[in-house]
């Protein structure tokens, strides 16, 4: 599975993430069109989601606050467009994707 996400103040970075079962969790940063940053299991420093979801909030395509929240609003079974604040809906849309992406292999 393969997902994209705009970054939310700088139209030229994208990011394209996902799980595929060789490289599994992966993510691909670019700005207008050029390779930034690269991350999946063949990264000397793999862990999965995890760093993926640090390299997000790296990039500024996510807070790390909403990343915490977004984990909570999750745990606590919240459907993710009954997330009233954007940021927290945008990490959780994220984490949920990831996720099914991970179990469906």
């Amino acid at each position: 599975m393969r997902f994209t996400i705009d970054h939310p103040t700088e139209p030229s970075l994208t990011a394209t993430y996902g799980h595929d079962p060789v490289v599994r969790f992966f993510l691909v940063v670019e700005r207008a069109g050029r390779l930034v940053r690269d991350y999946d299991a063949f990264d000397p420093f793999y862990d999965g989601m995890p760093t993926l979801l640090a390299e997000l909030v790296r990039f500024g395509f996510l807070s790390p606050e909403d990343v915490a929240l977004g984990h909570q609003a999750l745990a606590h079974h919240a459907v993710v467009t009954g997330v009233a604040d954007p940021g927290v809906r945008r990490a959780a849309t994220v984490i949920l994707g990831l996720r099914e992406a991970g179990e469906a292999g």
